[in-house]
């Protein structure tokens, strides 16, 4: 199914559907593109393992990798610990569990499965590498290796990497103004590169199905209904910027959920 999730159900009676966020091949079937694929094609292979690819093993997937993220928690926590000669670091141990008893992280890893869940692992790789290059003002080349496998395979599987990485990207670019490391500079590259190199692989991607201007249409159309940047193209509940009621919803999410 050309690498990406499919909408469109056997028979020529469902070819016709319509749905937010997909295009459509020469057959006329309708694949998602909101996310990069990343996410999908690993899990394809990754649940083969389990069985699958079915509903067991998918969920075995999400656990395992709510289970990861609360390890990386734990080892962030202790590299960020004043004594780090400690074989347990209590407080690793209470931020880990705090994340992996999580009713509302618990739940969601358990029963569903997205892009949003496996760029946890990347991101927080990411925080750990980087903890000791912001201490030390520098990177080292296997460090900058790292960050760049992390950043590539972030921003190949949902856009929040690609946010992380241009700050961290800026960060880098200011160490190498202000202490004139060129190892500095070389890092900001790399991290554009890495993440433009992931773009431009999930555009190739996703063009390839149904061409690029079918393609970027579907983005914008969905940029400008989810974002509420655009006051005439709205969702069903009529939320955008100059509505309070989005900020109402969104306060009143974040306290449901923790």
């Amino acid at each position: 199914f050309n690498f990406a999730p499919i909408y469109t159900y056997p028979g020529d009676g469902n070819k016709d559907i319509a749905a937010l966020g997909g295009v459509r091949d020469n057959e006329n079937k309708l694949y998602y593109v909101s996310y990069p694929p990343f996410a999908f094609i690993s899990s394809y292979y990754i649940t083969k393992i389990f069985g699958g690819p079915n509903l067991y093993s998918i969920r075995v997937l999400g656990l395992l990798i709510h289970f990861i993220a609360a390890l990386l928690i734990y080892l962030i926590v202790k590299k960020l610990a004043l004594d780090q000669r400690d074989r347990i670091v209590w407080s690793g141990i209470f931020a880990s569990s705090f994340y992996l008893f999580s009713s509302g992280h618990l739940w969601i890893h358990g029963f569903l499965y997205f892009s949003d869940i496996l760029v946890q692992v990347f991101v927080l790789g990411l925080v750990l590498v980087l903890i000791d290059p912001i201490r030390t003002k520098s990177i080292s080349k296997k460090q900058l290796f790292t960050v760049c496998l992390l950043v590539f395979f972030g921003c190949w599987t949902e856009w929040l990497m690609m946010f992380f990485a241009f700050v961290v990207g800026l960060y880098f670019l200011f160490q190498y103004f202000k202490h004139k490391e060129k190892i500095c500079l070389y890092a900001f590259l790399a991290i554009g590169c890495t993440a433009t190199f992931a773009l431009l692989l999930t555009i190739v991607h996703y063009s390839s199905i149904g061409g690029f201007d079918q393609f970027i249409d579907v983005w914008l159309n969905k940029y400008q209904e989810r974002s509420g940047v655009v006051v005439d193209i709205q969702g069903s509940q009529n939320l955008n910027f100059s509505n309070p009621k989005s900020y109402e919803l969104l306060t009143t999410h974040f306290q449901d959920f923790y």
